[in-house]
């Protein structure tokens, strides 16, 4: 089809030729003439031009967290034997037209490679493609394009940072708050409980008669390490509670700390007021599986109170980080009441006000309404030891 160029000169050819049969001027006439018919070659030569070329894309990671890059590679080849005109490849990203990658003529059989880098600035999954091979005339009139690859995705974890996981050690105690363990585990290891199949998890792992009792939804066997310390993360995902601001922040406090426990090798538990539930997992699956949550969430209902109560009942031990962005009267309370079943409580507040400061050496509160990084309000948590006061 014609570009914004062939158009234009179309355009003004139509009332050049009306002016040249009402005014009898014959080299008007023939100006206007040859404007049109170069944009009829142009357009027959973009149709009949051969467009035939093979195109892999490799993207290299197709996991990234914000603020990080992605590096897309393509090989192209020709697998005719008659040389490609100049081709422009064009891959969208997003809403947006992506890159324009100019591509000088392939031989028959003939290769290249070419790549470009893929900046994020938010979290989620970022399309990529479908990718077009565009042929345009030598004088730009006219243009083509054709599609030569599919589409895929980029998932853009949460922004993360450097942040020490808290180590209680009260898990390390067979006589404190951690699960019994059998001592006479050949592996180490013992039956923790069940959770739903994330990818990254074992097959061997799944308990096919517990997933057939739940209508055929997959459950993993969770086995948990003696004495490996616990991180219990909980995200308050209540659209009431934040601005977009302080909800995106919140998502990035919650990676980093999950990102932190996974590097310390804790065993993870991650909760979240939409009804997410991991149970208790550890290793690259379960913190992937965490993170493709984390990158899509958005904010909804649910009850922080409803939440926290369960997991203040039992013996669990361990280290409990309750990510917000206000907390009522109520919901202080029962986050102080947690203090009770574990080692430590660490509340990150994300929006004002701050509630009251709580006299006690196992709960603490973390500001993070202005803008100050986690890094920093993080720091005075970690250099203290849990149940030992200031």
């Amino acid at each position: 089809m014609p570009t914004r160029q062939g158009w234009s000169l179309l355009i003004a050819a139509a009332p050049a030729l009306v002016a040249a049969r009402l005014f009898g001027v014959f080299e008007l006439y023939l100006l206007s003439s040859a404007a049109a018919v170069l944009v009829v070659l142009a357009v027959l030569h973009v149709r009949l031009a051969r467009v035939a070329i093979d195109v892999e894309r490799g993207v290299h990671p197709v996991r990234v967290h914000a603020g990080e890059s992605t590096r897309i590679e393509l090989a192209v080849g020709n697998p005719g034997r008659r040389r490609t005109p100049p081709l422009r490849i064009i891959d969208p990203i997003g809403r947006t037209a992506g890159p324009r990658l100019q591509l000088a003529p392939l031989a028959g059989g003939q290769r290249a490679r070419v790549a470009y880098h893929l900046p994020t600035t938010r979290r989620g999954r970022v399309p990529v493609g479908p990718m077009q091979a565009e042929v345009i005339d030598p004088f730009g009139l006219a243009r083509r394009r054709v599609r030569v690859a599919g589409a895929t995705d980029v998932t853009v974890y949460p922004a993360v940072e450097l942040v020490p996981a808290l180590g209680t050690g009260g898990d390390q105690d067979p006589s404190g708050n951690a699960v019994r363990h059998n001592a006479l585990g050949s592996k180490g290891e013992e039956f923790f409980g069940l959770r739903e199949y994330a990818v990254g998890d074992e097959l061997r792992r799944i308990h096919w008669r517990s997933s057939a009792r739940r209508g055929g939804e997959l459950l993993v066997r969770q086995d948990e390490r003696p004495w490996a310390d616990r991180t219990t993360i909980v995200l308050d995902a209540r659209a009431s509670a934040y601005t977009p601001e302080g909800f995106e922040r919140a998502v990035s406090s919650a990676a980093s700390v999950v990102e932190a426990a996974h590097r310390a090798r804790h065993t993870v538990q991650f909760c979240s007021t939409d009804g997410r539930d991991t149970g208790g997992g550890s290793g690259l699956g379960h913190t992937e599986a965490v993170m493709e949550y984390l990158a899509m969430v958005a904010p909804g209902g649910g009850s922080l109170r409803a939440l926290l109560s369960p997991l203040g009942r039992g013996g669990q031990g361990g280290t409990l980080i309750v990510v917000t962005g206000r907390l009522t009267p109520v919901e202080l309370a029962v986050v102080n009441g947690m203090r009770r079943r574990y080692n430590a409580v660490v509340v990150i507040v994300h929006e004002g006000p701050m509630p009251p400061a709580v006299n006690s050496s196992r709960l603490r509160l973390l500001d993070r309404t202005g803008a100050a990084g986690l890094a920093e309000a993080w720091a005075g948590a970690a250099r203290r030891r849990p149940g030992v006061p200031a």
